[in-house]
């Protein structure tokens, strides 16, 4: 996804949810999304050449295709499911009721 519009980058955990890699652009919060050959590959904004050799790349590798997807199934796993984020927004405002 190399957008340049996504805050967050929601698709990507969608995406790892389903052992699926990812690939997105180094722009706004993305590269703190993605950790760059860990569980997903970066390019650089607005090169079509640079999005076709990471794509050709995962499609020619499935060894590494599916570490990345198992290391973000696994991400999104521990820090954000429905319950992870209901525990640390509850956190959140207790911690804050308490000041």
């Amino acid at each position: 996804m190399p957008s340049r519009s996504d805050a967050f980058g929601i698709a990507f955990l969608e995406a790892w949810a389903a052992g699926t890699p990812v690939i997105g652009a180094r722009i706004g919060a993305t590269p703190e999304v993605i950790r760059e050959n860990i569980d997903g590959l970066l390019v650089e904004f607005d090169n079509p050449i640079d999005i076709a050799q990471k794509v050709i790349k995962l499609l020619e590798n499935k060894k590494l295709k599916k570490k990345f997807g198992l290391a973000g199934q696994y991400r999104v796993s521990q820090n954000y499911t429905w319950d992870i984020i209901a525990e640390k927004t509850h956190n959140a405002y207790q911690s804050l009721l308490k000041t």
